[in-house]
């Protein structure tokens, strides 16, 4: 597989539908984040001991970290797939074998 066809096998809309799905799930969270928190006390649990009784609490704004936290990871990740000549590869990355690492490790990354 020369390096031009697997670029082109990675970037077909198939190879997509992942990131789609991620994009889809991310717009979903913010979108019922914002729609949802109206509707919360103003105290929320913020942490659960080992018996899933809440033993933190903290204010509904906190419920907002994790939307930022979904976006910064989705956009880093993304970013991420950018560079895949510097990812650590467990195995020696040689001419032969560079093509077929970087589409399983771009595989892998846009799955998670």
């Amino acid at each position: 597989m020369t390096d031009d066809a697997s670029l082109e096998f990675y970037h077909g809309w198939l190879n997509r539908v992942p990131e789609y799905l991620g994009l889809l799930a991310l717009g979903a969270m913010v979108a019922l984040t914002y729609q949802g928190a109206a509707s919360l006390p103003e105290k929320i649990p913020t942490h659960f001991g080992l018996s899933g009784a809440p033993d933190g609490w903290g204010p509904k704004s906190s419920i907002y970290l994790l939307v930022v936290i979904a976006v910064a990871l989705y956009a880093g990740l993304t970013l991420a797939q950018r560079f895949p000549q510097v990812f650590n590869y467990p195995v020696k990355v040689t001419e032969e074998n560079r093509p077929r690492l970087q589409l399983i490790a771009l595989g892998m990354l846009r799955w998670t």
